[in-house]
């Protein structure tokens, strides 16, 4: 399971006050049920250390990066301590931030590209110190932008888009393949962590301009994982089960082929047509039933996807 277990902002509200009880809770239940996570410390500053000129919704970077190094060691230090009293660490890879190719005030990350490489680095520097056993993953690349770069880079073709010429220059393609390429040679990680949703005919071209056009020689073969992967996206595709079970067989087909050593679906559950998210219907269990389920009733809550997940889901996670 991908877990955003690491918030800054949640659990550390007060400066100075720590509250592990996520952490430990969720930790503790993928130790009794057997699994293990990908823990993830999403982009986000509490209100006390906040950068305010660097916002974007719910997220701002921190005002001061000592603040952030500081709080990452107590989570480290923290982990540590949790592995020695229970026997065992059900974390796979540790991961900062999300989908930071587009940053600034209209995307997932708030800074630019520089910030993010700090504060990426200093997540990496004390898992090392601390856990270094566990790999660092570079938070998880959007697939629209690595289509967009793949593009940019030659290595396939967008019908929407109208020329290279036209487009690639324009101020978003032209940050896109800037903060993409040295965020890939400046920062530290040893995994790569590639979005896969959509335009499953482009994936391998995608990872390929990545590997020969962006990766450090040095770095082109580490491991590629995908933490998100699905789909229909509710705006452009039918969302009946049918369709969702033959594109959830499709994205299987595709990622088999790919140099990909692990894949997790979006969603368990969808969110539901209300919620106006673009993957509202990516989820394996249908939403109403699921509610109806909570209530007591409804017992078959399980979409076609959730049998075509279970059936090919250990050929890409052994």
């Amino acid at each position: 399971f991908r877990v955003n277990l690491g918030d800054w902002a949640r659990l550390e509200p007060v400066e100075g006050f720590y509250d592990w009880g996520p952490v430990d809770e969720t930790l503790t239940w993928a130790i009794e049920n057997g699994y293990s996570t990908f823990f993830t410390i999403p982009a986000k500053t509490p209100t006390w250390r906040c950068d305010f000129s660097k916002q974007q919704a719910d997220r701002c970077i921190p005002l001061d990066l000592a603040d952030f190094a500081a709080f990452v060691d107590a989570l480290m230090l923290h982990l540590v301590q949790f592995e020695a009293d229970n026997g065992s660490l059900p974390i796979s890879a540790i991961a900062f931030g999300n989908e930071w190719a587009v940053n600034g005030s209209l995307a997932s990350y708030p800074g630019d590209k520089e910030d993010y490489e700090a504060q990426q680095n200093t997540v990496y520097d004390a898992v090392e110190q601390h856990l270094p056993l566990i790999p660092v993953a570079l938070g998880g690349m959007s697939g629209g932008s690595t289509r967009t770069y793949a593009y940019c880079k030659g290595y396939l073709e967008i019908d929407e888009v109208f020329s290279r010429e036209s487009y690639c220059p324009q101020d978003y393609a032209a940050q896109i393949i800037e903060t993409t390429e040295y965020i890939l040679q400046n920062a530290r990680y040893d995994i790569l962590d590639q979005h896969l949703y959509e335009y499953d005919a482009d994936w391998p071209h995608m990872l390929t301009a990545l590997i020969n056009e962006a990766l450090p020689v040095e770095k082109r073969s580490i491991p590629i994982v995908a933490s998100e992967f699905g789909g229909p996206r509710g705006d452009i595709e039918v969302p009946d089960e049918e369709t969702q079970a033959a594109k959830l067989t499709d994205y299987f087909d595709q990622l088999v082929q790919l140099p990909i050593g692990e894949a997790l679906f979006y969603r368990l559950v969808e969110v539901g047509s209300e919620t106006g998210e673009t993957y509202r219907y990516s989820g394996l269990i249908d939403r109403e039933l699921f509610d109806l389920f909570v209530e007591g009733g409804s017992p078959a809550i399980e979409k076609l996807t959730y049998w075509v997940y279970q059936a090919r889901a250990l050929e890409i996670n052994p």
